[in-house]
């Protein structure tokens, strides 16, 4: 009777255990990437100049600092930015953001038109 030797090497080994360190870390830096972020709620009051902003999972993230949560939209639903939408992520940069405390609203200028947004929660 002949056995079959049924280990696997010690270099696919060694490959395996490597590629699940590199996708840890990978996973680790990806999850931490904004938590240095203020993420815009009812609570926060700020009046900031967006020069820059990006999109990343359904966020937008201004300025490399603040995070507007994926769904803010118009408060007037017959309004429409682009592409049929009427969705934050829609807006292009620059406007001026203006956020009052306590308020739910984030009010954006941009050429002297006034767009009202509702914050999702």
């Amino acid at each position: 009777m002949v056995f079959k030797n049924n280990s696997i090497s010690p270099l696919l080994f060694l490959a395996i255990i490597l590629i699940f360190i590199i996708a840890g870390i990978i996973f680790y830096f990806d999850y931490h990437k904004y938590d240095n972020h203020i993420v815009l709620s009812r609570e926060h009051n700020l009046t900031i100049q967006v020069d820059k902003i990006k999109i990343d999972h359904g966020y937008s993230i201004l300025n490399d600092s603040i995070i507007v949560p994926s769904g803010s939209a118009l408060k007037n639903k017959d309004q429409i930015i682009k592409n049929n939408s009427n969705l934050f992520i829609e807006l292009d940069n620059p406007f001026k953001l203006i956020k009052k405390a306590g308020s739910p609203e984030l009010v954006v200028i941009k050429n002297y038109d006034t767009l009202i947004f509702t914050v999702a929660e």
